[in-house]
């Protein structure tokens, strides 16, 4: 017999919608409505930053299914390498192919992919596709990605930042899969696609516990790898000024594109020759193999890829010393690598030159340098110091390795270039906590990262002038 009572009180829960599937819906659909108005409230930087942020919460997530691991991996581990494929750096305390299952790799790889593109970069291609245009909203989230000069479309942009990363990834595939598989390398295909994306978005993430080592005398794949590294590094902006000149010949380069080259040039030939003066390992090697060892090692810390042929535990101090300008001064901005940008290198050097000279005005390739690009250099470079100084006092403290050591391993964190001379796998829970931090930091970006932590200055008057002596 039906209870009157009960059957009111079950109507009056669906009525206001506490009960049944509706009532769910709703009540998980406030919050998530509330969360987007949180997110959409923020400063474009600090919702690049919380995008990253959820990226890694991501493929933490999927790292974390006992799927995707085949050996016992600690959380904290697998947090790091989560933290290193979002921020495209590829330092890694354990050996992904022990460690991990086809499916942790997949992982891997997909956040590696969604992450090298620029946060939003695919959403806004879907929505693109399906609208024809960006909101405001994506579009001020898309210059907070890409610092893009002025006259950019960035609707124009973020299309053919997708179909540039798809089409190289494909080419790379097709270099890189006869070569491995007539070099007998396990799960040829597999490896072709994994470290095409990975040499492409300067990952540097291998599933080869020895990087390239096992490579480092077959030409080809060392080369396709340097190649596919720098289309990575030389920035979709670049990529799209060159595009542009292909279909309208008579159209110049940008001065940025124009920088981002010659920088290039001049540090790649610049740092194979460092190494081939003073590193005993590429002495004692016959001309034509040092060579090919030498570029690969500069180009991979350059463009901030991270892989390596040769063991750099051992390198000599000044070859360290070489790595940390290399690493520091690589990829182009709006690219997929790391670092404090070769422009922003170019802008100080023509600041250093001014100053030596005694102008009041900064130049660079006959062009004049706006005083807040200047600025920007400038400020870029010393929160970069700031925050190497800071994390070297805890690492220093937290870890027992010399200091090269220590100062190669945040070097590389922060400038997302993936290099280790052996101490990643040796980290302690605080040092590994430093790191992920630099990883982060240099994911967002260092000057961002500043300014994102950065309050509003909301003082409406100006202030008074006042001389300081430099």
């Amino acid at each position: 017999m039906n209870d009157p009572l009960k059957d009111r009180a079950a109507h009056g829960l669906r009525r206001t919608g506490a009960g049944g599937p509706g009532g769910l819906r709703r009540a998980v659909r406030r919050p998530l409505a509330w969360l987007g108005a949180w997110f959409r409230a923020r400063d474009p930087i600090h919702q690049v930053a919380l995008g990253y942020l959820a990226y890694i919460i991501i493929c933490f997530g999927a790292l974390a299914a006992p799927w995707a691991v085949s050996a016992p991996v600690p959380y904290l581990d697998r947090l790091f390498i989560a933290v290193s494929a979002v921020s495209t750096t590829g330092l890694s305390p354990v050996d992904i192919e022990e460690a991990f299952t086809f499916w942790g790799e997949a992982a891997i790889l997909l956040t590696i992919k969604a992450a090298g593109l620029g946060y939003l970069t695919i959403g806004s291609f879907v929505a693109l596709s399906l609208q024809q245009r960006l909101s405001a909203h994506r579009e001020s989230l898309a210059r907070a990605s890409f610092p893009l000069p002025e006259g950019f479309n960035p609707t124009q942009f973020i299309q053919r930042v997708f179909w540039f990363a798809l089409l190289i990834e494909m080419l790379g595939v097709v270099l890189l899969f006869p070569q491995l598989f007539y070099a007998g390398a396990d799960r040829p295909l597999w490896s072709a696609i994994f470290h095409s994306i990975s040499a492409f978005n300067t990952a540097g993430f291998s599933i080869y516990g020895d990087s390239m080592e096992r490579f480092a005398a077959h030409p080809g794949i060392l080369l396709s790898i340097i190649f596919l590294a720098y289309l990575g590094a030389i920035g979709f902006i670049v990529m799209s000024e060159f595009w542009d000149r292909f279909l309208h010949p008579r159209r110049k380069l940008g001065f940025t594109s124009r920088v981002v080259l010659i920088a290039m040039a001049v540090h790649g030939v610049g740092g194979t020759a460092l190494l081939l003066l003073f590193e005993p390992k590429f002495m004692e090697m016959s001309p034509d193999f040092a060579l090919l060892n030498a570029l690969f090692q500069v180009s991979m810390a350059g463009t901030t890829a991270g892989f390596n042929t040769v063991s750099l535990s051992t390198i000599a101090p000044a070859t360290a010393a070489a790595f940390y300008l290399v690493m520091a001064f690589g990829a182009a901005p709006a690219g997929t690598g790391g670092g404090l940008k070769l422009t922003t290198a170019a802008v100080l050097w023509a600041e250093i030159v001014a100053v030596l000279r005694r102008r009041d005005r900064v130049t660079l390739l006959g062009y004049e340098i706006p005083a807040a690009r200047v600025r920007q250099a400038s400020a870029t470079l010393a929160f970069f110091l700031i925050l190497l100084g800071a994390s070297l006092f805890v690492l220093l403290t937290s870890e027992e390795a010399p200091f090269e050591v220590v100062l190669f391993e945040a070097v590389s964190a922060l400038t997302n270039a993936g290099m280790s001379m052996g101490l990643t796998g040796q980290l302690s829970d605080v040092g590994m906590a430093v790191v992920i931090l630099l990883m982060f930091v240099g994911r967002v970006g260092i000057l961002s990262f500043g300014l994102a932590l950065a309050a509003k200055d909301e003082r409406k008057d100006d202030p008074e002038d006042a001389d300081v002596v430099l």
